[in-house]
């Protein structure tokens, strides 16, 4: 069973850094976010990127440069020359509209495939995809004492449900 769970993560992955090639251009999932803000916030300055991506002004103008090189965003001032601000290009737009079809597309798709389940075992499928994240944002695997800890757990969630005498 886990090997086949982490085919799958391991296929989810794939399709993760497969959906971002547009147009033979191949973005970063942070650079597909900025693009994405652009577009939900035309004409939006670097500070407000930075605060709406949360991250430094620095790694904003960065991204804002190569996707400036890419030709997806441009650079322009306004308010009377006061004030730069970031808006997407034709193309930026053309790719951003990709994605948003492709988004839409893989959502029908996966959606398709959840209704042949009934909404009790999606129930269960959600649970376990909960206990999983708390897996991994919990950082013991990081450990070297892991075998321990699970243990130690394991022990404990049989003790909660009464299963130990």
């Amino acid at each position: 069973m886990s090997e086949r769970l982490f085919g799958f993560l391991s296929a989810y992955q794939r399709l993760g850094n497969r959906q971002h090639t547009y147009d033979g251009i191949t973005l970063s999932l942070a650079e597909v976010r900025m693009l994405d803000c652009i577009a939900q916030n035309p004409d939006t300055s670097l500070a407000q990127l930075s605060e709406a991506l949360n991250q430094s002004r620095s790694a904003s103008f960065q991204m804002v440069k190569r996707l400036t090189s890419m030709s997806l965003a441009s650079k322009h001032t306004a308010d009377s020359g006061h004030r730069v601000v970031v808006s997407l290009t034709r193309q930026g737009i053309r790719i951003h509209t990709q994605r948003v079809e492709r988004l839409a597309s893989l959502s029908q798709l996966v959606e398709s495939v959840l209704e042949r389940y009934p909404p009790e075992f999606l129930q269960s499928v959600d649970v376990l995809m909960g206990q999983l994240e708390e897996v991994w944002d919990s950082g013991l695997w990081l450990s070297d004492n892991t075998t321990a800890r699970i243990e130690d757990d394991t022990a404990q969630d049989a003790n909660d449900k009464g299963d130990v005498a």
